[in-house]
């Protein structure tokens, strides 16, 4: 792209081509085709002028995508007060300690 012109606003352009054009161009292929037709090898500056106008065009609209809220954490943080009133409360006024452990053969066996 010349300096004289300027991108259209529009979706954003895919930057990937850019890369392999100057991946390309360092190619010794490439080179040693510039420097038989040219006599001098090419030093790629256009294709990374190309580069960085697509990536600056990238980013030029990052202040109108919309900012997404961060996901709700699926543990909720208690304090250990918290903690211990809630599992009063889901284990029905049990405490921790007066939970029973389930009743299985290892557990009857160390009660005998």
């Amino acid at each position: 792209m010349s300096e004289g012109q300027a991108k259209v606003e529009g979706p954003r352009e895919n930057c990937t081509p850019y890369f392999d054009t100057i991946w390309f161009c360092y190619s010794p292929a490439h080179q040693w085709t510039t420097y038989y037709q040219q006599g001098t090898v090419d030093d790629c500056t256009q294709h990374w002028n190309d580069l960085y106008d697509c990536l600056k065009q990238r980013t030029k609209f990052k202040d109108i995508v919309p900012v997404k809220e961060p996901p709700k954490p699926m543990w909720t943080i208690r304090t250990p007060e918290e903690a211990a009133e809630f599992w009063k409360h889901m284990s029905g006024g049990a405490s921790a300690q007066q939970a029973e452990a389930p009743k299985t053969s290892i557990n009857e066996w160390h009660q005998r």
